[in-house]
């Protein structure tokens, strides 16, 4: 639950900045015609800069993500082993195996949710796009 509490409060705390990213991103890939139908190698090379500036700040949040969250699947990860062989408990061997990789599983799902995140932020801001060119 505290982890899941970590993944929200991160969630909340950079989704306005990941959709503005986005938004940006989006608006240097728009662009992306212009620069290529002119046909010299300087608009192009403009736009690529621009798109590489918005790729990194996007990559950059989204390690900053990763990074948060894999530091509290760590803590959840031992915390459960010691709570498991800790405080005296007579658990089997095979019982804290089990509860390792319970705990695993649970990390390997909950880690791909910042990916889910970002991507369901950036079709929401596609969408909104589409929507005001009707």
């Amino acid at each position: 639950v505290a982890v899941l509490a970590v993944i929200i409060v991160v969630f909340m705390a950079t989704g306005k900045l990941t959709t503005r990213l986005n938004h940006h991103y989006n608006n240097t890939m728009e662009e992306q015609v212009v620069a290529i139908d002119k046909r010299t190698t300087m608009p192009i090379r403009g736009f690529m800069q621009r798109l590489m500036k918005w790729n990194i700040k996007l990559s950059d949040l989204e390690t900053v993500i990763f990074g948060v969250i894999w530091l509290a699947m760590v803590a959840l990860i031992v915390f459960s082993v010691v709570q498991a062989v800790g405080a005296g408990n007579a658990i089997k061997v095979g019982a804290v195996m089990s509860i390792v990789m319970y705990v695993f599983q649970f990390a390997e799902g909950a880690g791909m949710l910042p990916l889910y995140f970002q991507q369901f932020l950036r079709l929401q801001e596609i969408s909104l796009r589409l929507k005001q060119v009707d």
